[in-house]
């Protein structure tokens, strides 16, 4: 990870100056979530390490689904972005690229 990047240099520069009661990290969420948000992609999302942690705690392992991982395509439709092996969407017969219509 490049610490001397023009992101970084801003947030310390603002963390410095003294003019924002946020924090370093605080800062920099702000700064991966607006480049989230720049993405166009409306289905990432950044979550830090302690929820994440917290998600996995939860989870305790368990896998549940069908076995596929959707995207919005361009058109607007969703459609299929991955299959599991030996999923239940895979034995079903379903494809990478097959859109989802109800």
């Amino acid at each position: 990870m490049n610490s001397d990047g023009p992101v970084d240099q801003a947030i310390s520069k603002i963390s410095s100056a003294g003019h924002s009661a946020a924090d370093k990290s605080t800062l920099q969420r702000a700064a991966i979530e607006g480049a989230l948000r720049a993405s166009g992609d409306q289905w990432s999302n950044f979550f830090p390490k302690s929820a994440v942690d917290i998600l996995d705690a939860q989870i305790n392992s368990q896998y549940t689904g069908v076995g596929l991982t959707l995207r919005k395509a361009k058109s607007g439709a969703i459609e299929v972005a991955g299959v599991d092996t030996a999923s239940p969407a895979d034995l079903a017969g379903i494809k990478v690229g097959d859109e989802v219509v109800r």
